[in-house]
């Protein structure tokens, strides 16, 4: 499960590795650059990193390969003269720092939006949320009361 920081980058719950099945700490970025701009792909362990992107002239020759035997080619890692790692952002790290440190939560809204929250945020959401179930447990009594 991916989620997005407020910064934009794409880091795993409590800001673990952002592949699904890895529970490491982040510490690195992925980027793809193009002619048009940087992409940030998201924020990865070093381990994760190291069998995703692969020396160019390696990913061509395995696709190739792939290719000759009848295969479509494109699953043998990430070239790195497009895809390049690099080290966190000042804030980019603040914000990383602030997650792992509890200090900035990701609160539920509706299905499928998440919101980014501090402490004092999440519990007067909490609050508010007691209360209007209150008010419904009320209002559903008080109905069939009659």
């Amino acid at each position: 499960m991916q989620i997005t920081m407020p910064c934009g980058l794409g880091i795993g719950p409590g800001g673990q590795c952002s592949t699904g099945t890895c529970f490491n700490a982040a510490t690195r970025v992925l980027e793809h650059h193009e002619d048009t701009g940087i992409f940030r792909s998201g924020a990865y362990c070093l381990p994760c990193l190291g069998s995703k992107v692969r020396p160019a002239a390696e990913v061509e020759a395995a696709d190739e390969r792939d290719i000759r035997h009848g295969d479509t080619g494109g699953m043998n890692g990430l070239p790195d003269d497009r895809w390049k790692i690099r080290g966190f952002a000042p804030d980019e790290r603040a914000e990383l720092e602030a997650i792992r440190d509890g200090k900035l939560l990701s609160l539920y809204v509706k299905p499928g939006v998440f919101v980014w929250a501090t402490t004092t945020e999440v519990e007067a959401d909490r609050a508010r949320r007691r209360a209007e179930e209150a008010a419904e447990q009320d209002r559903m009594r008080n109905r069939f009361r009659r």
